[in-house]
């Protein structure tokens, strides 16, 4: 082989690599970076929608567990209530009085105290009859669905200027506390 064909044949040959490394490096590379691409946005797309599916397979199971959370909040509504509800509140109270024949001398509404999640909605009651059944409807009324408390009780023997067969000889002063939620 003559000098000039090896040159030739060196040329030609420098030629193709440099051919190779174009291809590769300018047009291959860049579509293979972009394959790549391609295949991680679809295995990240692939696992969003497995993680879909799941949430998708939970959800009769959150729907359940929403269903009963709901229906404790509604129970819970009936013990601390959002609204006031003050006619019903009264109409209890006189109940329970005639329940246990007290006298209701008084009901005075007082100023609502606010608390962070809660009002208190005092109240101050005067009764009028025997020991035991102020007892007993002290307690019932603090058995009640809704919250309800007593304070500051005073209880005073009132002998004077009643009637021989007159049984209700115990007066009662206290503040009867309803709360409400607020938020």
């Amino acid at each position: 082989m003559t000098n000039n064909v090896k040159i030739q044949l060196g040329i030609l040959g420098l030629a193709f690599v440099l051919g190779l490394f174009f291809y590769f490096g300018f047009l291959l590379f860049p579509v293979d970076t972009k394959y790549r691409q391609t295949i991680l946005q679809l295995k990240q797309s692939h696992d969003k929608l497995n993680a879909i599916k799941a949430r998708i397979n939970d959800l009769p199971k959150i729907q359940y567990e929403t269903k009963i959370l709901q229906q404790e909040v509604d129970v819970l509504q009936k013990y601390l209530p959002q609204e006031k509800e003050i006619p019903g509140l009264l109409r209890t109270l006189t109940l329970k009085a005639q329940k246990y024949g007290l006298q209701i001398n008084s009901i005075t509404p007082l100023k609502i105290e606010p608390r962070e999640h809660y009002s208190e909605i005092p109240f101050q009651l005067s009764l009028r009859g025997k020991y035991h059944l102020i007892g007993h409807f002290l307690t019932d009324i603090a058995q009640q669905m809704r919250l309800l408390s007593s304070r500051d009780l005073n209880l005073f023997y009132s002998a004077a200027g009643q009637e021989k067969n007159d049984l209700l000889n115990i007066n009662s002063d206290f503040v009867l506390l309803a709360f409400i939620y607020t938020q």
